[in-house]
Formats: structure tokens, sequence, C-alpha cells
């Protein structure tokens, strides 16, 4: 039987020393394989290509048939690990978290605890007609998300 972790173990071995990282692997039934994955400074066909060349050298068709995707996530997709958030980290990005609460902005840091991102408000002036620009900085753990995307621009 093919597992999600053989799997994993199989990319995690390919990929290591570079500057890709798996986003999430995926086993259904009758053997499909499906495994995202992404990188810091870009990926391209021939990362996936590879990768899953490596994996497919690793699996025995005789002994178990399977079908294999490897792919980036897409750009439309909540980001799932850390690596993902250091990667869009300077780019606009809209944060939902558990409470209800949503935040649109640049997203400033990521670290292993959470995220900052600067968002932009009007206000009202305190003093005198018309508004002003409100920036300010919101620091969430990865506890408090509940979903995290780039915002594409158009």
């Amino acid at each position: 039987m093919i597992t999600k972790q053989h799997i994993i173990s199989l990319a995690e071995d390919f990929l290591k020393d570079s500057d890709k990282f798996i986003v999430d692997v995926n086993v259904l039934p009758g053997n499909k394989i499906e495994v995202f994955i992404d990188a810091s400074g870009g990926l391209s066909i021939a990362d996936c290509v590879n990768l899953s060349r490596h994996i497919e050298g690793s699996l025995d068709r005789d002994q178990e048939d399977f079908s294999l995707e490897v792919s980036s996530p897409g750009a439309t997709e909540p980001f799932k690990v850390i690596g993902q958030f250091k990667k869009y980290t300077g780019s606009q990005v809209e944060a939902h978290t558990l409470d209800g609460q949503s935040y649109k902005g640049k997203l400033l840091a990521a670290d292993d605890d959470g995220i900052t991102i600067e968002t932009s408000r009007r206000e009202n002036k305190a003093v005198g007609k018309g508004k002003q620009t409100v920036i300010e900085n919101i620091t969430l753990t990865y506890k408090q998300l509940k979903e995290t995307k780039s915002v594409l621009p158009f």
C-alpha cells in the first residue's frame, strides 16, 4: 500500500538542500497521488517533472499501480505551510481569523510563530473635515488563522 508518509519521505529526500518545499501530499483511492510543492525562488515545470520522475522511479508499478501528479498549489489556494507565508512576504494577502476577522494588506513578516500584516483604512480626521489614511500592523499567530491567500493584482 502506498502511504502519504512514504511519498512525503521520497519528496523530502529529493528536495533537501534546495529552496523547494512540500505544501501538501494526498494519496487518494485508486492510488492517485497528488504532490504539491513550492519554492521560495519560484517553481518551474522542470522542477515538478524532476520530482515526479524521482517518486515514480522509487515506486514499483509491478507491485502496485498508481497515478502521480506533481504541481504547484496554485495562486488562489490558501497557504498551508510556513514556507508559503515566507515566500509571499512583501506581497498583498488576505487573512481570515478563526474569530471572524478579516485583514487585507501587505505581508510584512512571517516566522515560525506567526505573521505581521500592514493594513490601511480611511478614517475621519480628529480635527477638521476630510479623511486620513491610518496604517496599522496586525500580528497574528498561525493558531489564530483560519485561511490566508495571496491577493492577485489585477
